[in-house]
């Protein structure tokens, strides 16, 4: 299987190209052995994303035991702490909307974030790929008869049912 990822140098800082978008990236290190390992995990987490989520988790798990085990509602109630009282009503308010129920007591680390690039092909191909795990998607991509659509969370409900919601920041979350 060929490399997504190849590495180049300039002015002695080691950087990556992705060779689908040509998006190039500073690897942020003047060290080949670290440039080559940083790769290297790039490549992986390309070809194989599940196995990248579980390295993540793993990594995660020794820097804080109890961050893979958090879940929404913790976020949830972080983000209704910050702002104006006005604010935080509004946040109060859409963070009990019941379009949340199916994410609420999940742990966050059990999803997957499907889209990190712009080509759609590459979304769609990754978001079905994703489906076949059952669990929360994050940044999803569907088609059907001509039409693309991009999902903020997908979350399972059912055998084949799937919860779509979308998050806006100045008002409640929906499903459609």
């Amino acid at each position: 299987m060929r490399n997504r990822y190849r590495r180049f140098r300039r002015s002695g800082v080691f950087y990556a190209e992705d060779s689908v978008t040509g998006e190039q990236k500073s690897l942020r290190t003047r060290s080949s052995r670290e440039a080559d390992q940083l790769l290297q995990s790039k490549n992986q987490a390309a070809h194989s994303p599940l196995l990248n989520r579980e390295l993540g988790r793993i990594f995660l798990s020794a820097s804080d035991p109890t961050l893979v085990q958090r879940t929404w509602a913790a976020v949830m109630a972080e983000f209704e702490s910050h702002g104006r009282p006005s604010t935080r009503v509004r946040y109060e308010r859409a963070m009990r909307d019941p379009a949340l129920d199916s994410i609420r007591h999940r742990a966050i680390a059990d999803g997957i974030e499907v889209a990190n690039g712009i080509d759609f092909d590459e979304i769609l191909a990754a978001s079905k790929q994703a489906v076949k795990n059952r669990c929360p998607l994050y940044e999803a991509a569907f088609a059907f008869n001509g039409g693309y659509a991009r999902a903020d969370i997908l979350s399972p409900v059912a055998c084949d049912l799937w919860d779509l919601i979308e998050v806006k920041v100045m008002a409640s979350c929906s499903t459609r």
